[in-house]
């Protein structure tokens, strides 16, 4: 080809000095023979000749060049598409190694993912056998030419790879290989991997299309790895918000509803000698209540709310209260609105939370003997008020922080799309204070 390249342009010189010469010759007349001025005329034919077929050759090269490119294109955008079907992260590793393959012919292909100290974490390979790369052993650590394209983070292209002095060679039973052609896959100036091909299978080298066919796969692949990590953290905090509303839930409902259980059967014992007939009585309610709390359990389970709440927030209060008064001999009251506005599920579910888990503290930690819940609406707005005349505590940001009830309250709040407060102090008692807007547009 190069030959033939370099004979050309010396024909077309030649047949241009005999063409020069066959115009001195016609404007000398007699001066040149006859025979030179039709050698020169062949010569401008063939000058002709030969220059449209230098510039035909060089017009199907530029087609033929164009038509590779265009199909090289169309194997990148057929190939992106694909690898964007895939959510798995391991799918979509093995996937982006064979695209790289059939994208560039190459023979064997590989693609190193990245620590974030640069170091190999995984290296993928397509093209090799199981059992080779078994007998090859260890996978490499980033030495020679693989380093090369770690270290700098760009494009390598190498004709052949074992003639370059970065080479460290192959391990035993690692097939040969020549021509080399790698890539930094990069996210936002990251480079979270690298591709590494070698040996086309027609026997060529990797030209600069490949290396930029490559180029610009990797960069859909980059694309691809970062969303695939961003849906695989999305599901993971997904799954850590779950865990902490199952947490909520079972600390404002199941938990709570066990301990009154407890502090009944605390007074049965206390009757046992005493007062059997009222012992027993009290024996009969905690197995009602444990009855109840069963069937919390089972309506968490399938409802993902508490059996006591109903669609009716005012009457599930005020049993609500009722219970508290049985099962604690509290003196609890509720004094609720006569006519509240509709809310939305999430709204009911936060406001009477916000409400056991006052209760429950009133008994647990104030030692109250008094409790009064009040749940009124005006002016579009909707409080929820649960007063105690227990001990008190000190409500600092310190305290507050470490206690898992005060932080459930606040968080059913937030989700209601409300506020939450506490007004106590040792000593004088405490009130917790829950407000919405009846308009409010509360999380799904």
């Amino acid at each position: 080809m190069a030959t033939t390249a370099f004979r050309l342009p010396l024909l077309l010189i030649v047949a241009t000095l005999l063409a020069a010469v066959t115009a001195l010759a016609i404007v000398a007349g007699s001066w040149f023979p006859l025979a030179l001025v039709a050698c020169g005329a062949v010569a401008a034919v063939v000058v002709i000749v030969a220059l449209a077929a230098w510039l035909f050759r060089g017009v199907r090269h530029g087609e033929e060049r164009l038509v590779a490119r265009n199909r090289q294109m169309a194997a990148v955008q057929l190939a992106a598409t694909s690898l964007s079907t895939e959510s798995e992260m391991r799918a979509i590793l093995d996937r982006t190694v064979e695209l790289s393959r059939e994208i560039t012919g190459a023979r064997y292909g590989a693609l190193a993912v990245r620590n974030a100290d640069g170091s190999i974490a995984e290296f993928i390979t397509s093209g090799i056998s199981d059992e080779n790369r078994q007998q090859i052993g260890h996978p490499p650590i980033g030495r020679g030419l693989l380093g090369v394209i770690i270290s700098q983070s760009t494009a390598l292209r190498l004709p052949d790879m074992t003639a370059d002095p970065r080479a460290a060679g192959f391990p035993p039973h690692h097939p040969p290989m020549k021509s080399l052609l790698g890539v930094p896959i990069t996210w936002k100036a990251a480079t979270i991997g690298n591709l590494y091909l070698t040996d086309k299978v027609t026997g060529e080298t990797f030209s600069a299309d490949d290396e930029e066919m490559l180029t610009i796969f990797a960069a859909h692949a980059a694309v691809a790895v970062a969303t695939a990590t961003m849906q695989r953290d999305t599901r993971a905090l997904a799954v850590l918000r779950e865990r902490e509303r199952i947490a909520m839930d079972l600390h404002d409902g199941i938990i709570q509803s066990i301990y009154a259980v407890s502090l009944g059967l605390d007074a049965v014992a206390e009757d046992v000698v005493e007062d059997p007939p009222r012992a027993r009585d009290g024996l009969e309610t905690a197995i009602e209540h444990l009855d109840g709390v069963i069937r919390d359990v089972r309506s968490y389970i399938f409802e993902l709310k508490p059996a006591q709440l109903t669609e009716d927030l005012a009457a599930s209060l005020v049993n609500l209260v009722a219970d508290f008064r049985v099962n604690s001999l509290v003196d609890a009251s509720a004094q609720i609105d006569e006519t509240l506005p509709s809310l939305s599920e999430v709204q009911r579910l936060g406001l009477f939370h916000v409400a056991k888990e006052a209760l429950v503290n009133a008994r647990k930690h104030a030692n109250a003997t008094s409790v009064i819940l009040s749940l009124s609406a005006r002016d579009g707005m909707i409080q929820l008020d649960v007063r105690d005349n227990g001990r008190g505590f000190d409500i600092s940001p310190s305290v507050s922080a470490e206690h898992r009830g005060l932080l459930n309250m606040a968080s059913r709040a937030r989700e209601a799309g409300g506020t939450f407060s506490v007004v106590s102090a040792p000593g004088s008692g405490t009130t917790v204070t829950m407000v919405i807007g009846t308009d409010s547009e509360a999380e799904a």
